[in-house]
């Protein structure tokens, strides 16, 4: 929240609900917590680490040492973390085996992954833009997709749309966008 707001948090949430990692919030990530701790790397007046350094990252409280309890005014952070962990629970019906494909787009700052299982004949698509400034429109080469293939969106503004061999969408600054292509997986 200290670096880019919401968006950069938003983008965060949706890459740790899609790749295979658990994601825990203790530090107030979860409400936008954007606290500057003052005491950060003073002498502790009391601790129960090993340590009597206060040393704190900087935006994050003290998990190890007397702190407040986490807070925040971004309620928009805490329901898309819902969200996003619903998703997560049902990408392991949709594509239970699935493997990460990464995906060329011709953006530097715009990165595409495929989760992909072929048992299931099921893809999960995700389109980011690093980029805080501009809005680009997104081509994505995926072998053998068609247009006969529906799209049902998760997390997007904009409805991609399937052509021979490729995916176009447009992806706004610091946007991510998720969403379930079924009937086509990637043939290893």
């Amino acid at each position: 929240i200290l670096i880019n707001d919401v968006f950069l948090s938003k983008m965060i949430i949706w890459l740790s609900s899609t790749l295979p990692v658990n994601s825990m919030y203790l530090d107030g990530f979860q409400y936008g917590d954007d606290y500057s701790f003052d005491w950060a790397n003073l002498k502790a007046l009391d601790s129960k680490t090993d340590s009597d350094i206060y040393f704190v990252y900087s935006g994050k409280f003290d998990l190890y040492n007397y702190s407040r309890r986490p807070t925040g005014a971004y309620k928009e952070i805490y329901s898309e973390i819902i969200k996003a962990n619903k998703f997560k629970s049902y990408m392991s019906e949709f594509v239970p085996k699935g493997t990460f494909y990464p995906l060329n787009t011709k953006f530097d700052s715009v990165f595409a992954y495929a989760i992909s299982d072929s048992t299931a004949n099921n893809t999960v698509f995700i389109i980011g833009n690093f980029d805080i400034d501009n809005i680009f429109n997104v081509e994505v080469e995926v072998p053998k997709i068609t247009s006969k293939l529906s799209v049902s969106t998760v997390n997007s503004v904009a409805i991609p749309q399937i052509k021979r061999n490729k995916i176009y969408t447009v992806i706004g600054p610091y946007d991510i966008q998720v969403f379930v292509v079924k009937g086509f997986s990637f043939k290893s």
